[in-house]
Order: structure tokens, then C-alpha cells, then sequence
């Protein structure tokens, strides 16, 4: 079950805010939050909902189809810091490539730490798995100066 639902979020994850350009957007607008994606995986429905740029903030949530029991639910926020040397845009395409080849690497093992380095940018999250939920931290570097966090914390209701 556990790995049917981190397949699930992979998916989705993969489906949404990887697969969103300036030229194509798998969201919608929403009523409560900016935007908001939904899409039916096997026995799931997955969404994810957020606002803002910089910060933003967000809720993921899985749904069974059968039973609209919500098995996931998480919640993030994000930023880049004011002294970031360089363009908040260029800090979110590098959060965006970090964030798919985790996705596309991570063998459906998706709460494995993981790091990135691209040049001087440099990405690490790093995962703390309790025995319902997940918290996950994510610092971005450049040059060794921390310039973006990511922080998302999961819950699994099965």
C-alpha cells in the first residue's frame, strides 16, 4: 500500500509542478488557493493546491476513489532568501530540475535523502520518516551559501 501511494505522489508531482512551463500549465485557478491540479492514478485521486511565488505555500492530498478517504495529506512552503545573488526565477528552475530527477531517481523510494550539485548550485533535502508521516527539509546553495528553502510535511491516514 505504502509504495502504491509513493508512486502515486511521484506521479502527480511529476504530472504538475515538473511538467509546468511558462508555455504550458497543468493547474487551474482556484477559489481558495491561486492554483489547483488534479488527476486520477489507479485507485487515487491526486491534488495539489498552492499560492504565491516567493514565498509560496501549498497542500498536496491523495484521495482513495473508492471510499474519498484522504490517505496523504501535505502540506509546504518555500522561499528564497532576500540576499540571494542571484535571480529568484533562475533559483526556481534549479528547485524544478533538482526536484524531477529526484522524482525520476528516487526508485519509488521517494523519502531517501538526495542532493544535486549543478555548477555553484547545490541541492539538499533531507527526510525524518515517523511512523505516520514524513518531514522533509530542502536547502538550496549557492556557493555554499544558502539561498532558498523548501519544507513539507506529510501525513499517511491508512
Amino acid at each position: 500500500m505504502l509504495d502504491l501511494l509513493q508512486r502515486t505522489i511521484i506521479e502527480g508531482r511529476l504530472s504538475c509542478y515538473v511538467k509546468k512551463t511558462k508555455e504550458f500549465n497543468p493547474y487551474k485557478k482556484s477559489d481558495v488557493y491561486d492554483w489547483e491540479f488534479k488527476k486520477e492514478i489507479n485507485r487515487y485521486i491526486f491534488k495539489d493546491f498552492y499560492r504565491g511565488f516567493n514565498p509560496y505555500a501549498g497542500v498536496e492530498i491523495i484521495i482513495e476513489k473508492d471510499s474519498n478517504k484522504v490517505v496523504w495529506i501535505c502540506d509546504y512552503v518555500g522561499y528564497v532568501l532576500n540576499k540571494c545573488p542571484i535571480g529568484t526565477n533562475q533559483v526556481y528552475d534549479f528547485l524544478k530540475e533538482a526536484r524531477a530527477k529526484h522524482l525520476v531517481e528516487c526508485k519509488d523510494n521517494l523519502f531517501k535523502d538526495f542532493t544535486y550539485e549543478k555548477e555553484l548550485l547545490k541541492y539538499k533535502s533531507i527526510f525524518e520518516l515517523k511512523a505516520t508521516g514524513v518531514l522533509e527539509k530542502t536547502d538550496i546553495y549557492y556557493d555554499k551559501e544558502l539561498i532558498a528553502q523548501h519544507i513539507a510535511s506529510g501525513i499517511v491516514k491508512i
